[in-house]
């Protein structure tokens, strides 16, 4: 649903915010999911898009975020 939407609204640059604090463990997405995630937006997309904000990150999301980085 959301990429289909972003494909609809996105001509220009773009920014996401992503509000994870108060998550509890169990209801976190797992790293396989949010690569999938990823993965599943067009490169177009992700040319355009021109930040990503993180609210109240968890440790373990900081961490992946650390080291994805220099591959994304």
């Amino acid at each position: 649903y959301v990429v289909h939407t972003l494909e609809e609204l996105v001509a220009d640059d773009y920014v996401i915010v992503y509000f994870h604090g108060s998550t509890p463990r169990h209801k976190m997405p797992g790293l396989g999911w949010l690569r999938r995630c990823y993965q599943s937006i067009d490169r177009r997309l992700k040319k355009n898009l021109k930040g990503l904000f993180l609210v109240h990150p968890t440790l373990w999301l900081r961490t992946i975020v650390t080291m994805t980085r220099p591959f994304i």
